[in-house]
């Protein structure tokens, strides 16, 4: 009776070690899935900063370059009414001289 008892005592013990690796292999197992989860959060957090960033970026950009346009635009407007200054001068100093070369005939 002895060696029966003793017996089932050494399967008990095997059973609860086979019962400890299995649950320490599993708890091993989520700990990696873990670990690879946690670096692809990592991971999508970078890229969804990097996404905002480039959108900042890009309204910076367009800001910017509506400011450059309208310098643009501002500086042909006044360029255009420098030429059209200069083209009514011209056009009066050829009519004065018309009338100069006119006059002396």
């Amino acid at each position: 009776m002895h060696a029966m008892k003793t017996g089932q005592l050494l399967i008990q013990k095997i059973e609860v070690q086979q019962f400890s690796d299995i649950v320490k292999n599993i708890s091993n197992a989520v700990g990696s899935e873990a670990n690879k989860i946690e670096k692809e959060k990592m991971r999508a957090i970078g890229l969804r900063n990097k996404v905002n960033s480039e959108s900042e970026n890009r309204k910076k950009r367009v800001t910017e370059l509506q400011l450059q346009l309208t310098e643009k635009q501002a500086e042909l407007d006044r360029l255009q009414a420098q030429m059209d200054s200069l083209v009514k001068v011209e056009s009066e100093q050829a009519l004065m001289l018309d009338k100069l070369k006119n006059s002396e005939l």
